[in-house]
């Protein structure tokens, strides 16, 4: 609910994310500068931090922490803690720090 809050009163950067080439953004969402985004539907409600790789994936309602990479996933309704890795098809997820799943 906050992360819908935040984006919906002023941290949407929808606009911007938008100009990635290979991917598509539904607003509200916020990707941050450094992260690195490709051939991937992100949103709506999403926020991806700093230093992420998000690759063949598809996001919503989900929040990415710093340092994580999601490979080829779908994610609904899920929380990724920071430096987590992340790949396969899901659904809803809540990982932890420096945790895998999915990863061979």
């Amino acid at each position: 609910a906050t992360n819908r809050y935040l984006l919906e009163n002023g941290r949407d950067n929808s606009d911007l994310a938008a100009r990635r080439e290979g991917v598509v953004i539904i607003p509200p969402v916020y990707v941050d500068d450094s992260a690195q985004v490709s051939e991937s539907v992100i949103g709506p409600y999403v926020t991806v931090a700093a230093d992420c790789v998000v690759e063949r994936s598809l996001l919503r309602d989900t929040i990415v922490d710093a340092g994580s990479q999601i490979r080829a996933s779908m994610l609904a309704a899920s929380l990724i803690g920071r430096d987590a890795h992340v790949s396969g098809r899901y659904r809803s997820l809540n990982v932890g720090a420096s945790s895998e799943v999915g990863c061979a």
